[in-house]
């Protein structure tokens, strides 16, 4: 190659530089051209400014509640099985034997609990075992790992009444009246009260007796208040309920020319409560159901008396 070829490629190479330098000219050339502009007069970058509305604005109105989630009812929360509320008392049975033969009662433990104080005792984690000889004769076996009390000298037909009380709260059965309910056995379910300790059914006999006697019942005969007077010192607010309707209530020579000699403790308190009657005022109309609860007894388990 000679140098003018040489020369000639070189020129041809400055040209096609030049071509593609041209291409971009036009913005490196307006850009150097162009005059400077002051601080103020610069333009800044536009940025880009999103619209809200005026609801969106993060005030304290405006911010999203924050909303609990749902529980889903079929989920199972992990948590702690709730404790049952049940009382053990009311869900075991307790089985009565009363009586010879034997009648077979079965009542809860949790009733026998509440009403009675000789039972609370019985029933508790410990029993005593023998008894005091002061208590009534009963006996504890089990049967087919079921507590069985054995009352032998006890009445089905009065623990029957009994029975019927515990789990109504009423003495009468439908249909029945005070004044068709026997002497013995008002007075059987009385001695029954007294001597388990059920306050609450020994003021209901009281009631009972008065009501008896003022619907119109018969009074108690002479071989009932013999009775009556042979048991010991239990039943001494009956007594004195008695001594006070037939003081006030009954025709006394009626009574005895038909019954016969009264016990003579009865005829002594006769006398003297008609001797405190006459020092009252003639005209004074004694309320022997008002004054009934002179005779109630009070307890634990029964604090207030309650009509």
């Amino acid at each position: 190659m000679d140098f003018a070829q040489m020369r000639t490629g070189r020129k041809r190479r400055h040209e096609v530089a030049s071509s593609s330098e041209d291409t971009l000219a036009p913005t490196s050339s307006t850009t150097a051209t162009s005059p400077s502009l002051a601080p103020s007069e610069r333009k800044r970058p536009k940025s880009k400014v999103s619209i809200t509305s005026p609801s969106s604005l993060d005030t304290p109105e405006s911010r999203p509640i924050k909303k609990e989630p749902v529980e889903n009812p079929t989920e199972t929360k992990s948590t702690k099985p709730k404790p049952e509320i049940t009382n053990p008392l009311y869900d075991d049975i307790v089985f009565l034997r009363v009586g010879a033969p034997r009648t077979r009662f079965g009542i809860h433990r949790g009733l026998l609990t509440k009403h009675s104080t000789l039972f609370s005792t019985l029933l508790s984690p410990h029993p005593r075992t023998p008894l005091s000889p002061t208590l009534p004769h009963i006996s504890i076996t089990h049967e087919s790992d079921t507590l069985t009390l054995h009352l032998a000298d006890q009445n089905p037909t009065v623990f029957a009444r009994v029975h019927q009380w515990l789990y109504s709260g009423k003495f009468l059965s439908q249909g029945e009246e005070w004044k068709a309910i026997p002497w013995p056995h008002l007075i059987s379910v009385y001695l029954f009260a007294t001597e388990y300790g059920i306050s609450r059914l020994h003021n209901k006999v009281i009631d009972g007796s008065i009501q008896k006697v003022l619907t119109g019942g018969l009074f108690p005969s002479q071989g009932t208040m013999t009775a009556l007077y042979r048991l010991d010192d239990k039943v001494t607010p009956l007594r004195k309920v008695l001594v006070k309707l037939f003081a006030e209530k009954c025709d006394l020579r009626s009574a005895i020319a038909s019954n016969g000699s009264y016990p003579t403790r009865f005829l002594n308190g006769l006398v003297v409560e008609m001797y405190d009657m006459q020092k009252r005022e003639a005209e004074e109309d004694v309320d022997v159901w008002g004054t009934r609860k002179g005779w109630y007894v009070f307890g634990e388990e029964n604090p207030i008396c309650v009509d």
